[in-house]
């Protein structure tokens, strides 16, 4: 892909897991990739593993939650797609969870979908970018696997909620032209995963391989408003 041609996308959650390996993915295809988290040395670790100089990843430290700070990153850049794979989990029971650590997991979770979907629908939409985004849910906010998981309510809570904030977001952009879709795994290799005391078999890149599919008018440009829901073989 030329640089003139090039499409840019931003990749929220970008420091690590599937964000980091859907970023690597993307730029080693041709895209121009900015990745956004919260710890600016993770995120300059994942741009330093992309070796094309000519077409380095943009690392941007920022909290998807910080509504002023996704206001001002999409201001000063014009993406054509967003993914959405920011996330936090929290384990502990509905009895002794505080409701300040609920609402830090929804903040992330799910307020800061929100909060990119709608600044990059906003400037899709008034830059006249027919544009993609696809969001990160999971099992186990939409197929109840959260039994699997005793303490992760909340989790299981805002990912159910972003599969329907996703649903929603693609009625409202479908007059302009922009998709949104919704990727909901099951365990994958990640740190997060990993708490649970094993190694899942589905790993980052085939998440990332989804994705690009999912950017990709080309190949799937008839779906809009979907929850793609990605399985493991692990017992």
């Amino acid at each position: 892909m030329q640089s003139a041609t090039r499409k840019k996308v931003l990749v929220t959650g970008g420091g690590s897991g599937i964000g980091a390996a859907t970023a690597l993915h993307l730029a080693a295809g041709g895209w121009d990739v900015t990745i956004c988290g919260r710890q600016q040395a993770t995120l300059d670790d994942v741009a330093a593993q992309h070796a094309d100089r000519a077409n380095p990843i943009r690392a941007v430290r920022l909290d998807v939650s910080d509504e002023p700070g996704v206001v001002a990153l999409m201001r000063e850049s014009q993406f054509d797609a967003a993914v959405c794979a920011a996330g936090i989990i929290l384990l502990q029971n509905v009895f002794d969870m505080s409701t300040a650590d609920f609402d830090r997991v929804m903040r992330v979770n799910l307020y800061g979908t929100y909060l990119v979907c709608r600044e990059a629908m906003r400037n899709m939409r008034d830059n006249g970018r027919q544009g993609d985004i696809v969001t990160l849910a999971s099992l186990a906010g939409v197929r109840g696997m959260q039994v699997k998981f005793p303490g992760s309510f909340s989790y299981a809570a805002s990912k159910h909620a972003v599969a329907g904030l996703t649903e929603a977001l693609a009625t409202d952009g479908k007059p302009y032209g922009i998709r949104v879709n919704c990727v909901s795994t099951g365990p994958v290799d990640t740190a997060m995963s990993r708490q649970f005391g094993h190694i899942p078999s589905v790993k980052p890149p085939a998440v990332a391989a989804l994705i690009e599919t999912l950017l990709d008018r080309a190949r799937s440009g008839v779906v809009n408003g979907s929850n793609l829901e990605v399985y493991s073989n692990d017992d």
